[in-house]
């Protein structure tokens, strides 16, 4: 298969979901985005309470009740929030998710108000003032502040209240020929692959036996919570979730103890613990079948992924993870590679357009019992 990129059309979108700004909790103006992108492709478009967001497409065969796969991914970014303002007008945050409070000091921040964004700065003491009589070490978060220009508490009161989210200034960068790099592709990319795929089969409906439906779930960054009530609420027979994965092939990793995965090598998938077997081994032969590159990845006792809470939810969901090497992921400027972005929504399309509605993913034949 000739190796491209996807779509300048799909590009465009996927740099407008990483524009929007959506931190857990927070991920109502992502979801929107994405909702302008699927609707013309699907049969209609359904939301819950909190924001979990999905797309519906059903098959062109004639089967009265078809069969359910759900490809999915987590809309929501890691980010800050304002939890205290000082009486100089400064502001102190805590974290949404896992932020590493090393990559923060003198990052810009947008700040989310109910009349529109506020810059920001994030302030640290100076090399030239720090304490050098110990060992130095990296700041904490509440060493931390964000400084807007605001000169006093009472000026910052009239933009800014404790529990507006803020999220690191950084869009979407062409690096190189084939790459990328921007905030929050963890896990944009999971959610523009699952419009992707609602997109590309709304073109293929006579060959879809599975009802598809594309998922962009909310919270996953602070422990897979959209994903475990609307698995319940969907109750698909088969679910494929997308994430990125740690690319392992930059200085300071050890290969040996977390697996080799390359950029530009192809997309992974996921062995062990909530993959399910067949259904791993059906992404395995498409790929193969397809002449679509593939990296493997073993999982001992989880994913960390909304894998983990949708395999669980009911009664034993059959899923399996596919996953986008990522550079340098939760800093501001994660790298992915387009090459490997296609190969992981044409893989993801190909594997749902080869789901046969006739053979179960069942472990364990039980058909000769009496």
């Amino acid at each position: 298969m000739t190796d491209l990129h996807p779509p300048a059309s799909a590009l465009s979108f996927l740099e407008r979901l990483i524009d929007v700004r959506g931190p857990s909790g927070f991920e109502a103006p992502v979801q929107s985005v994405w909702l302008d992108y699927v609707r013309p492709h699907a049969d209609y478009t359904e939301s819950d309470a909190y924001g979990n967001t999905w797309a519906v497409l059903e098959p062109g065969s004639t089967s009265n009740d078809p069969p359910t796969v759900v490809v999915t991914g987590h809309a929501d970014e890691i980010g800050l929030m304002i939890n205290h303002i000082e009486s100089s007008g400064l502001l102190r945050v805590v974290p949404v998710g896992g932020v590493d409070p090393a990559m923060l000091p003198g990052r810009r921040i947008r700040i989310n108000t109910p009349r529109g964004e506020i810059r920001g700065v994030i302030g640290a003491v100076p090399i030239h003032l720090q304490d050098k009589s110990g060992d130095r070490k990296a700041p904490t978060i509440d060493q931390l502040f964000v400084d807007c220009g605001f000169a006093d508490e009472d000026e910052a009161r009239e933009s800014v209240r404790v529990g507006l989210i803020a999220t690191i200034d950084q869009g979407l960068e062409r690096l190189g020929q084939h790459r990328v790099v921007a905030r929050a592709t963890d896990n944009r990319i999971g959610i523009f692959t699952a419009a992707e795929v609602l997109r590309r089969l709304s073109e293929r409906r006579d060959q879809l036996r599975y009802r598809l439906i594309a998922l962009s779930t909310v919270q996953e960054e602070i422990g897979l919570v959209g994903a475990q009530f609307v698995t319940r609420r969907l109750n698909p027979d088969v679910a494929l979730v997308v994430d990125v994965t740690h690319a392992t092939d930059v200085p300071g990793v050890s290969q040996a103890k977390h697996g080799k995965v390359e950029m530009g090598a192809g997309p992974t998938i996921t062995h062990g613990t909530a993959n399910h077997p067949l259904l791993v081994q059906h992404l395995v032969d498409t790929a193969a079948a397809t002449d679509i590159a593939i990296q493997h990845e073993a999982s001992s006792r989880y994913t960390g992924t909304d894998t983990d809470a949708i395999y669980r939810a009911t009664t034993g969901i059959p899923s399996a993870l596919l996953s986008l090497p990522n550079r340098y992921m939760h800093t501001p400027s994660e790298v992915i590679d387009l090459r490997d972005l296609e190969r992981l929504v044409r893989l993801t399309t190909e594997a749902v357009l080869r789901l046969d509605p006739a053979r179960p993913f069942r472990v364990v034949d039980d058909t000769a019992n009496p």
